[in-house]
């Protein structure tokens, strides 16, 4: 039986989501005209996930902590184990201007279509097309989140298969890679797992940023590209789980 606490607690984030999803739905493309550049949209859409994330932490919900700070990194590709629906928001409202690569299915959302067809990369679009824009953003500064587990993973899960596109990305575009490992406490937001339960006391995000791999290291391997992509997944795999 949940106790009083819980159950307030699920109320709170229930609020707290339904606020969320809303505003994306309708706020969001409201000010999308507005928006000349979609640098300006990544823009607005930080500010909008710092928000976010500022009220989830005054009110205590949650408690989002990083090992050292991500404000000077340009340019990179970011990947970092995935637990929960709102890893996303934590990371870019952390970081500078970024974006973020995710599935189609993402782009049908209702709540979540306007932000993600305006400003991040579909990833079973166009391949060439992808490539072509990923290396224009990183060109410029933007920074590239990937989940290379491709869907929300419980930490408690037997086993936590990596897919090789972020390896592949990173070594077509020349773009050093910054691996974060996420421990969640409790675990919330998973896979399955209705968004009210929350348990009873604050929800910790703990992220370490672990050292960059330098992705020309792997490149300059007297090996094929496919095995390239399997050593440099496999590196990534060590630093983010």
């Amino acid at each position: 039986m949940r106790s009083p606490v819980s159950k307030l607690r699920g109320l709170v984030s229930g609020v707290f989501f339904f606020v969320y999803g809303v505003l994306g739905l309708l706020s969001i493309p409201a000010l999308l005209p507005v928006a000349w550049s979609k640098p300006t949209v990544r823009w607005l859409i930080r500010i909008y996930y710092r928000l976010f994330v500022f009220f989830a932490t005054i009110t205590g919900m949650i408690r989002v902590r990083f090992t050292r700070s991500l404000r000077d990194v340009k340019g990179r590709i970011v990947v970092m184990n995935h637990l929960s629906l709102i890893d996303v928001i934590v990371l870019m409202a952390a970081l500078p201007s970024s974006t973020c690569i995710v599935k189609s299915a993402t782009a049908r959302n209702p709540f979540l279509a306007a932000p993600v067809r305006t400003m991040f990369l579909v990833n079973d679009r166009d391949p060439e097309q992808t490539l072509a824009e990923a290396k224009a953003l990183l060109a410029r500064g933007v920074n590239i989140i990937i989940f290379p587990e491709g869907t929300r993973t419980p930490a408690s899960s037997p086993e936590h298969k990596l897919h090789r596109g972020a390896a592949r990305l990173a070594l077509a575009c020349g773009a050093d890679i910054v691996p974060l490992h996420l421990d969640l406490d409790p675990p919330v937001l998973a896979k399955h797992q209705p968004f009210w339960d929350v348990g009873d006391r604050i929800i910790r995000y703990d992220i370490r940023v672990g050292e960059t791999i330098r992705v020309a290291d792997y490149a300059a391997l007297p090996v094929s590209d496919h095995i390239r992509a399997v050593r440099l997944t496999a590196a990534m795999k060590s630093a983010i789980l």
